[in-house]
């Protein structure tokens, strides 16, 4: 919103500029909560893609709803430990912050299924939300990658070898 600003900034007395910021930020917090909102609706699902599917765990654009990341979770992973759905996962924690709870739940999660997950891409994992996830999942035996595009972690997925 950097054009709304200049326009709101100029030429206005210190009450109209306070005024404006107030405006700028309360937006700022619609549009957030907004985008949070959409992330609880999205739902996890399993994708057809270049010749094998892929678990979708959707996770992202949570912000900071740790209760509903968790409860998410706790409630897909009765699907995706199904032997019927894809060993084959991509999760992804765009734009929601991860707390060493979610990183947790996820890899029990992930670890407490009967089935071995064969490929695990993560979009949108800092380097020490990565670090955690490793030490937590290293007995899995799961091939990890983190990525940051949603796209590349399609293509990783299924590149080279199954």
């Amino acid at each position: 919103m950097p054009h709304v600003e200049i326009h709101c900034f100029s030429g206005r007395t210190d009450e109209q500029k306070s005024e404006c910021a107030m405006r700028i930020e309360t937006e700022r917090l619609i549009l957030r909560t907004f985008k949070e909102q959409a992330g609880l609706k999205k739902k996890s699902f399993e994708l057809n893609y270049n010749g094998g599917t892929i678990w979708c765990e959707h996770l992202d654009s949570m912000g900071n709803m740790e209760a509903e990341v968790i409860k998410k979770i706790e409630e897909d992973s009765k699907t995706f430990c199904r032997p019927s759905v894809s060993s084959y996962m991509i999760i992804n924690l765009d734009e929601t912050t991860i707390t060493q709870q979610i990183v947790t739940c996820i890899a029990n999660g992930i670890t407490a299924c009967e089935k071995k997950f064969m490929k695990l891409a993560f979009v949108g994992v800092g380097r020490t939300e990565q670090k955690q996830f490793e030490k937590m999942m290293k007995q899995s035996g799961t091939v990890i990658s983190y990525l940051k595009d949603y796209e590349k972690a399609k293509e990783w997925i299924f590149g080279g070898e199954r």
